[in-house]
């Protein structure tokens, strides 16, 4: 049995948490707006026209001048605000089809037609891709996980691997997440790169420059890479691997290869 930390890996799935918080945050905001939509298009069930409009001016976040359109409309002597949305040119119409609620009279819609639901709907596109996304990593890492723990049963332990750290693709404050990235002999004599989990701790490094590796020869893609595994009952002098005389002074994990990488 071995020591193995699978911190390294579920500090991962805290990661998508940020972003399924996002996604069901910004779900349910853009879902109460379609709801209401919905709800305001069944309701309005009569016409007037405005009698005025009121045009408030603002900058949109480029720095834009745009105009917000009110329409003022009466209904049995009382006035009504309706918006009219907003243009980048000063409009000067202040006639507009105002279509109410009879019930609730505040209640309406600036124009003769209802803007397709889908323009709407597409705001929920968004969020909904990010509780996908966070679902399906979720599912990925607790796999991963298990199968790391699986390990135990059927893993050969290797300490002090020589390594070198790249990207993992993902960027969070636009420093990029690194992993340790190995190559490998197996019995059969070929050599294989073996990538580990990408290091959300941050770490890089730790005191003896290089990493352990758990692997399950057999089936060369089950494997872990830390910078600290053990076994429980005591390493042994077998478990420590061979560098070759042409890889006595192990890589410099400082050297790294920033290649192209996702931005989160």
């Amino acid at each position: 049995m071995y020591d193995i930390n699978v911190k390294v890996i579920k500090k991962g799935k805290s990661f998508f948490y940020i972003f399924f918080g996002m996604g069901l945050l910004f779900l349910i905001i853009f879902g109460g707006v379609f709801i209401s939509i919905i709800n305001t298009q069944k309701a309005v069930d009569s016409t007037t026209r405005s009698i005025r409009m009121i045009v408030e001016e603002d900058r949109d976040s480029d720095g834009e001048r745009e105009y917000d359109k009110i329409f003022i409309y009466e209904v049995d002597g009382k006035e009504f605000e309706c918006n009219g949305g907003s243009s980048y040119s000063r409009p000067t119409e202040y006639v507009e089809i105002i279509r109410y609620d009879k019930e609730n009279p505040s209640t309406c819609i600036a124009g003769e037609e209802n803007q397709p639901l889908w323009v709407f709907a597409i705001g929920l596109i968004v969020p909904i891709a990010f509780i996908i996304m966070s679902v399906v990593n979720f599912a990925k890492i607790d796999k991963r996980v298990k199968m790391v723990k699986g390990l135990n049963e059927t893993g050969k332990l290797v300490k002090g691997i020589p390594y070198r750290m790249v990207p993992s693709g993902t960027v969070v404050n636009n420093v990029p997440i690194l992993k340790p990235v190995i190559d490998y002999k197996l019995p059969s004599g070929s050599v294989i790169e073996l990538q580990g989990d990408a290091r959300f701790d941050r770490k890089t490094f730790d005191a003896d420059g290089l990493v352990d590796l758990v692997i399950d020869e057999s089936n060369p893609d089950n494997y872990f890479i830390d910078f600290e595994i053990n076994r429980k009952d005591g390493n042994r002098d077998s478990d420590y691997y061979k560098i070759p005389e042409d890889e006595q002074q192990p890589k410099d994990p400082y050297q790294i290869n920033y290649g192209t990488y996702n931005e989160f």
